[in-house]
């Protein structure tokens, strides 16, 4: 028998009193098993400096990324502490990456939802959903069809992280792919349940059945980078940023408890706008043969290389780079004519 076993029951039972998601309580549950499992001691008896090893475990061994030792550490101190035991008090953590992971582009997410569009009505509204709630995984298998307001545009997000309830916007494309999916393409639920997606059991999707049709699509529209739920969600808060919303519509789109998380969004824009300001705005101070060129008298060559060289220094995100990359090469191929281009790009 594992020691800890009757220990690590009773955690997993507070857990579910605590009213702990299901899948909390299966991810924490999997941790302990595995750090029991690696010290093999009762509880009582593991110390810090056995922790700090199995910590090493993780980052050497076991080849764990900061975020999952940060969440694997936070199982483990939970535990103990739930235990009234302060073994892992001082058992310290990574520092969280603070790089957003690179969002999808708006192109890259049309191609996947036009894929999907002409494959599979349910695949294409999981997607539609995916991207335009802006909704977790868990979120999106916990939808019910009367939770989907056609007149008002509004859907209600059931139990978000920090179980919470909340109302989010939904684009007139998403209610469009919904409305033909419910309509003419739904099983039948086996328990009558209104879940809005239904597998071919019968029974809601699972958050696995959504990981597979995100990165199946991803793959038949050629996107190379990893794709996952999450980066839909990560994507939708980054082209709003990028489109002018202010902080608390971002917020209140993806329910963000904390403003200081929607806040990495809109620093991603206001780079955005530092870079074009940088590009657009002049000395008027200095004679003119003094002043860099602006981006309106580059050529398309030394355009290339100014791109190359702020991409590179890190002030230009790599979707973005390519976007201009592409425009301009193909601008140098053909030798089209100079044309006046929005002050919104970086480099004109």
């Amino acid at each position: 028998m594992l020691k800890g076993q009757n220990e690590l029951e009773k955690f997993l039972e507070s857990l579910k009193a605590d009213k702990r998601s299901k899948h909390t309580v299966y991810l924490y549950g999997g941790f302990l098993k595995q750090m029991l499992e690696y010290i093999n001691k009762e509880p009582k008896d593991i110390t810090l400096d056995d922790l700090n090893r199995y910590k090493m475990h993780m980052a050497n061994e076991l080849n764990y990324n900061a975020n999952s030792l940060i969440t694997h550490i936070a199982a483990i101190k939970t535990f103990f502490r739930t235990l009234d035991l302060n073994t892992a008090n001082k058992l310290k953590e990574p520092k969280r990456p603070k790089l957003l992971p690179e969002p999808l582009t708006e192109d890259e997410i049309r191609k996947i939802l036009i894929k999907a569009k002409n494959t599979n009505p349910m695949d294409y509204a999981i997607l539609c959903s995916l991207y335009y709630l802006g909704c977790r995984k868990t979120e999106l298998t916990n939808l019910n069809i009367d939770d989907i307001d056609f007149l008002k545009r509004t859907v209600r997000i059931n139990k978000g992280k920090g179980n919470k309830d909340s109302i989010v916007s939904i684009h007139q494309d998403a209610l469009e792919a919904l409305k033909e999916y419910i309509l003419h393409n739904r099983r039948l639920t086996i328990d009558d349940s209104n879940a809005v997606f239904v597998s071919t059991h019968g029974r809601r999707i699972s958050r696995a059945t959504v990981e597979r049709t995100v990165k199946k699509y991803a793959a038949k529209a050629g996107i190379t980078k990893r794709v996952y739920p999450h980066l839909f969600r990560h994507s939708l808060g980054t082209h709003m940023a990028q489109q002018g919303a202010n902080a608390m519509y971002i917020q209140k789109q993806l329910a963000h408890e904390n403003i200081a998380t929607t806040m990495k969004y809109v620093h991603l824009a206001d780079k955005d706008s530092q870079i074009a300001y940088d590009i657009y705005v002049h000395s008027l101070m200095k004679p003119k043969d003094e002043t860099v060129q602006t981006a309106q008298q580059l050529t398309n060559e030394k355009k290339l290389e100014l791109l190359e060289t702020r991409f590179l220094n890190g002030e230009v995100p790599s979707d973005i780079y390519r976007q201009l990359k592409a425009k301009y090469e193909d601008k140098e191929k053909h030798q089209e004519p100079e044309k006046k281009e929005n002050p919104l790009w970086y480099i004109g």
